[in-house]
């Protein structure tokens, strides 16, 4: 299981540097740098807060992050693609492809990690408090690539009930912040 883990992991790794270097370098090419946009700390802000476990880096990367690269990745390249950057829509839609993989990995082991506490059967609504905890608000803004996420499978099961919850605390704070 531990050399799974490692080579599952390192593949992950090993295309999350070729996809940083895509990017560095096509940024550069556009004349700016990565880390000059805010968008690029969520990253970071996110295995800050998933520091504690291995469940919860697998929640908040894998299953709310990179799920998320299913979502809006192919949106994105479109966008770019009808703003004529035909080459960053590439990078793009290469990047999205691989998170289908990264996606399933996750999926695979957050499972197992629950499984290891006795707590399988759980796995779904263990997530769910996770993510909610811990996840951004975009993570689970519609609308979802449903079939992507299928193929990685991520299941409407996990992340609907996240998006709904996450709706109903907007509309909340929207009619609190109104009185």
């Amino acid at each position: 299981d531990d050399d799974q883990w490692f080579s599952d992991f390192l593949s992950i790794a090993v295309d999350e540097a070729r996809h940083f270097g895509w990017l560095a370098a096509r940024l550069a090419e556009l004349g700016s740098s990565y880390g000059a946009l805010p968008a690029h700390r969520i990253v970071w802000d996110a295995a800050d807060l998933s520091m504690a476990s291995r469940r919860e880096r697998l929640a908040v990367g894998q299953l709310c992050q990179e799920a998320r690269g299913l979502d809006a990745g192919p949106r994105l390249a479109e966008r770019l693609v009808g703003f004529g950057d035909v080459q960053s829509a590439a990078i793009v839609r290469q990047i999205a492809e691989e998170e289908v993989a990264h996606v399933n990995i996750g999926v695979r082991w957050f499972i197992r990690e629950c499984e290891a506490t006795n707590d399988g059967d759980k796995a779904i609504p263990i997530f769910h408090e996770i993510a909610l905890r811990l996840s951004n608000q975009g993570a689970f803004s519609p609308p979802f690539n449903e079939e992507r996420r299928k193929q990685a499978g991520l299941d409407p099961e996990w992340y609907a009930p996240v998006a709904e919850e996450m709706r109903a605390q907007r509309e909340k704070r929207n009619l609190a912040s109104v009185k």
